[in-house]
């Protein structure tokens, strides 16, 4: 049976129908030939077990009819009668019913005549005999013959037993109709359910789906068109979980991105506005003092011209029109002009630099500026975070299905619960909101950029380095 059902997820609907049309109709052939075997077996029995009695007397004085047909006229309840010219019974053969031992002419008469409503059906015929005159009467019960042909004669009649025949046959075409009604019922049931079932599962699935249960699958097995359309409606209701979930976490993440930009632009503008307030009023006489600030107005104002930039570059990154050209660049020779721009920086922390880059070339798909963006921004998160004397890794390797850029240190690292969230925006690993830190967006900007080249971004660490920060770059 599993067989069987596996075999009916892989047929077409109207496959399935037509094997079911051929299945009931082949039960009801059978259904037929059963019936017919078994009339024409009835008949056969009925041929040979109803017997035809000849009420013809002539016929048992002339010898014509034999035993056989005696013993059948026997087992009918009729019997012969030989009598004499005066009634007298002389001898019986069969079984007398009546009793009567003696006739008179006027009741012969009478009884031959062969009334409807008299007991017994009566034939007569003469014996021949050297004596005296002698008659063969038959006798039969009336009800058990039926009269067909009316004659002068009623001794030359050859009346049948009654028949079954007809009624056989009015019994079979009658219920060959039922059985073909029942086929009919059967199978247009049978062809609704299989049609139904899926239908009503799939319009409750419509029902949960548009009550806002996305999380809804349909789950039943049918021919092919049905799994098909469950696939498609379980893809879709996937599709749109997927969406209003992300929709949700984008409506979340663009309300957090606004309090965090305004938290973050909120305390450089106002001491950028505290001090040219200051300098405004001329409260302050002291040149020196003035000049001061003025430099933290001018650094403030750098910060946040940079956070604003920043926030820009995101929001262009996030949008799908937005994409970023490829073409084909040595990852090595761009890993090393990366190190050599930003050695100024690293040997000003005083931090380790290593170099783990091949000699030969290693070719891959990115855009040299965007790139150069991404890993000055792991760089600079590493030398923003980490104190003197850690030691910087810059690494480049070849894998089958790509290349591998690895920016690394031996320092602090990110704690681990902010590890999920180290790339959304705001996110800094000091776990702090200090105001002279970076614009919390370096990470989420370089995870972008590489997502728009086709590579990937993750965070990891090993035993000996706290940040391995790794990113993954399609082969030219």
């Amino acid at each position: 049976m599993r067989h069987l059902w596996h075999i009916r997820k892989k047929r077409r609907l109207y496959t399935s129908l037509i094997f079911d049309f051929l299945f009931i109709h082949i039960l009801f052939l059978l259904f037929m030939l059963v019936m017919i075997v078994l009339f024409i077996v009835y008949l056969f029995n009925s041929a040979h077990s109803s017997e035809s009695i000849s009420l013809d007397a002539h016929s048992y004085v002339q010898g014509s009819q034999t035993e056989e047909a005696l013993a059948r006229l026997e087992r009918a309840g009729g019997w012969l009668e030989v009598i004499d010219k005066e009634g007298r019974v002389l001898q019986v053969k069969g079984t007398q019913r009546d009793g009567i031992r003696q006739y008179t002419s006027q009741e012969l008469l009478t009884w031959l005549g062969n009334a409807v409503d008299q007991p017994y059906y009566y034939a007569i015929a003469e014996m021949p005999s050297p004596g005296d005159s002698q008659f063969l009467l038959l006798k039969i019960a009336r009800d058990q013959v039926s009269v067909e042909n009316r004659v002068l004669n009623p001794a030359t009649v050859e009346l049948p037993a009654a028949s079954t025949g007809q009624r056989s046959l009015d019994l079979y075409f009658y219920s060959l109709l039922a059985v073909m009604a029942l086929m009919v019922v059967l199978y247009s049931y049978w062809v609704a359910r299989r049609i139904k079932k899926p239908l009503d599962k799939l319009m409750k699935g419509l029902v949960r789906i548009s009550n806002g249960d996305y999380a809804f699958r349909v789950e039943f097995e049918a021919e092919r068109e049905f799994n098909q359309i469950r696939d498609m409606f379980n893809t879709m209701a996937a599709v749109i979980e997927r969406t209003t979930r992300e929709k949700q976490l984008a409506e979340e993440s663009k309300q957090r991105l606004i309090v965090d930009l305004s938290h973050d632009l909120k305390t450089p503008v106002t001491s950028i506005r505290g001090f040219a307030q200051l300098l405004s009023a001329g409260t302050v006489a002291d040149e020196e003092q003035r000049r001061k600030y003025a430099d933290y107005i001018y650094r403030k104002s750098i910060r946040v011209t940079d956070m604003i930039q920043s926030m820009l570059e995101l929001l262009k990154l996030d949008s799908p029109d937005y994409q970023i050209d490829v073409a084909a660049h040595d990852a090595g020779a761009f890993l090393r002009e990366m190190a050599a721009d930003l050695y100024g920086d690293i040997e000003q922390r005083q931090f380790a630099l290593q170099l783990d880059i091949p000699e030969h070339p290693i070719q891959a798909l990115f855009h040299s500026d965007q790139l150069a963006r991404a890993v000055s921004n792991l760089i600079g998160n590493a030398l923003q975070y980490n104190p003197p004397g850690t030691r910087l890794r810059l690494a480049v390797s070849e894998e089958p299905a790509g290349i591998v850029i690895q920016v690394a240190d031996t320092g602090i690292g990110i704690p681990e619960e902010m590890q999920s969230r180290i790339f959304d925006p705001f996110v800094r690993g000091d776990k702090s909101r200090r105001g002279d830190g970076g614009s919390g967006l370096g990470l989420s900007i370089a995870k972008r950029i590489v997502e728009k080249m086709n590579g990937t971004l993750v965070l990891g660490r090993s035993k000996e380095e706290a940040t391995i920060f790794t990113i993954r770059l399609p082969k030219a």
